[in-house]
């Protein structure tokens, strides 16, 4: 099990290790560990961190912070921009637990996967998902008083 954050341009990791034994064991591992990373891109060095995983086990991982290279990466697509949009124009949509693809199709269908016919995220005449541009649309779309097409 792995789990990364992104804080501020750093992404912490943190893995369960396997049982290691002694110091020299440790030593070992953990600059095997170092050696997965782009040695510019670390922050702080792997070390063994007490921790509980999701089902409550008590067990050792390990913690690295890397830079994140953000940067490097295309970033997107989030949200498809239309309804017959694949997932491969999308991002994901966390639920429950499950994660599902925001493709078109999805968001099409949205109203009965919250069983709401307000769930209107598109327009039905040309299948045009509804979008927000820039810092502030993006504020008011999730004030449900406000229209921010208007």
């Amino acid at each position: 099990m792995i789990i990364a954050r992104r804080l501020m341009g750093f992404v912490p990791l943190l893995a369960a290790l396997p049982s290691i034994a002694g110091a020299e064991g440790e030593a070992e591992h953990l600059a095997q560990i170092k050696a997965m990373f782009d040695p510019a891109a670390i922050v702080s060095e792997p070390e063994l961190v007490d921790c509980t995983l999701s089902g409550g086990s008590e067990t050792t991982c390990f913690s690295i912070t890397v830079k994140s290279s953000l940067e490097q990466n295309e970033m997107g697509p989030w949200c498809p921009r239309n309804i017959s949009d694949g997932p491969d124009a999308s991002g994901i949509w966390p639920h429950e637990g499950t994660m599902y693809d925001a493709d078109g199709a999805f968001v099409k269908n949205l109203s009965t996967f919250y069983d709401d016919p307000d769930w209107q995220l598109f327009d039905p005449a040309t299948g045009k998902v509804n979008l927000t541009e820039g810092k502030e649309a993006c504020e008011l779309a999730t004030r449900p008083d406000v229209d921010p097409t208007n």
